[in-house]
């Protein structure tokens, strides 16, 4: 390996899980996962500047191709193999070693203490970075992880779709009221049914032309040491192909949710300085929130 990155034991380098299949990073490319902004690139531009980045849940390269294409010194990371090497293909060959295969929740990464000035988690994927262990997010591990390998000063930017507080009081049926409420997307069709989330988006593929993608969720609250009421989302998502009804997939995933209020919480239990929480109406179709930490110099 090179750049950034030490040597890696093959044999424990990942986390063997099924995560963001063949079916997803095809579709990756033409939907409404890739929209981009150039907003958005100003805007993880204007932090990144000279120093050496790492984006986490770097995927098929939406963002970490045109931040390297616009200089930056930035290296990625994903657990999905199938997207990296759609991402891989984009780099000229001698750049390839910028990206790996890892899962965010294992630790130590093959980096060295203090070795980043900036660390981007885009497109709101943190909480699904902890899909299927919501039992150790107690640990904060990924936080902790961060913190080592930023250098004093150095910069982590975490991007949420939550703009707000969650209706714990509400219970399950306001929570995926205000879920709903809070996507805006042509795209889309949601409803609520009882305590239940239904998101249908329109999809198109190469072979088999199109596709409904529907995502099926239940809320619950978790007690944990760092968040009181913590909600939990349990989430069905189904592809299937309109033409003749067939199911192409199922994946299911279990994460944590955090509001708008907890992300501070997470970074000074890590030792970070919360430094804002900065609303960005024009990265995506609905409006999110960078949450900037600082580690003390």
């Amino acid at each position: 390996m090179t750049g950034i990155w030490q040597p890696i034991d093959s044999e424990n380098s990942v986390f063997e899980e099924p995560v963001y299949s063949e079916l997803i990073s095809e579709l990756y490319g033409s939907s409404w996962y890739s929209r981009l902004s150039s907003a958005e690139i100003d805007y993880y531009r204007s932090y990144i500047q000279d120093g050496t980045t790492l984006e986490i849940g770097c995927g098929t390269g939406r963002l970490l191709i045109p931040l390297f294409e616009a200089g930056c010194d930035i290296y990625g990371m994903d657990i999905s193999a199938p997207m990296l090497e759609r991402l891989k293909e984009k780099f000229p060959p001698d750049q390839r070693h910028r990206v790996i295969q890892w899962s965010v929740l294992q630790v130590p990464y093959p980096i060295d203490d203090e070795s980043l000035d900036c660390i981007t988690v885009p497109f709101s994927s943190f909480s699904l970075i902890h899909d299927g262990y919501v039992d150790r997010v107690d640990e904060n591990t990924a936080f902790r992880e961060f913190y080592r390998i930023l250098r004093p000063g150095g910069l982590l930017i975490i991007n949420d779709a939550r703009t707000y507080i969650h209706d714990k009081a509400g219970g399950s049926a306001a929570i995926a009221q205000q879920e709903l409420d809070g996507k805006e997307d042509k795209d889309m069709e949601g409803c609520v049914q009882d305590d239940t989330l239904i998101l249908t988006f329109k999809q198109q593929h190469s072979k088999h032309g199109e596709i409904k993608e529907e995502w099926i969720s239940k809320f619950s609250l978790k007690e944990t040491r760092i968040i009181p009421e913590l909600v939990i989302r349990e989430r069905e998502i189904v592809f299937t192909r309109v033409s003749d009804g067939k199911v192409l997939e199922r994946q299911s995933e279990t994460i944590p949710v955090w509001d708008v209020e907890d992300y501070p919480k997470l970074g000074k239990d890590a030792g970070f300085e919360y430094l804002k929480g900065e609303e960005t109406p024009d990265f995506h179709v609905s409006a999110t929130v960078n949450h900037i930490f600082k580690k003390p110099l």
